[in-house]
């Protein structure tokens, strides 16, 4: 079974006045760091990212969003 999830050790988050805000996510720059390295060793190795953080609050369909999310 292929898995498309991120470790997110591998996810550097950019300098946090990078981010966006919504009604119900925040999205983040950051650097995605290669499967086989835990630093890159160059710019090459790595990529620039947005980060989707969900916001869950007490009233949220959860089922709703994590059957988006899937």
């Amino acid at each position: 079974m292929i898995s498309y999830r991120i470790d997110k050790k591998r996810i550097r988050p950019l300098d946090a006045g990078t981010s966006k805000q919504g009604a119900s996510a925040e999205v983040q720059e950051a650097v995605l760091l290669p499967q086989h390295l835990s630093e890159p060793s160059s710019v090459e190795e790595s990529q620039h990212v947005a980060v989707k953080k969900l916001k869950i609050g007490d009233n949220t369909n959860e089922e709703r969003v994590l059957r988006v999310c899937t």
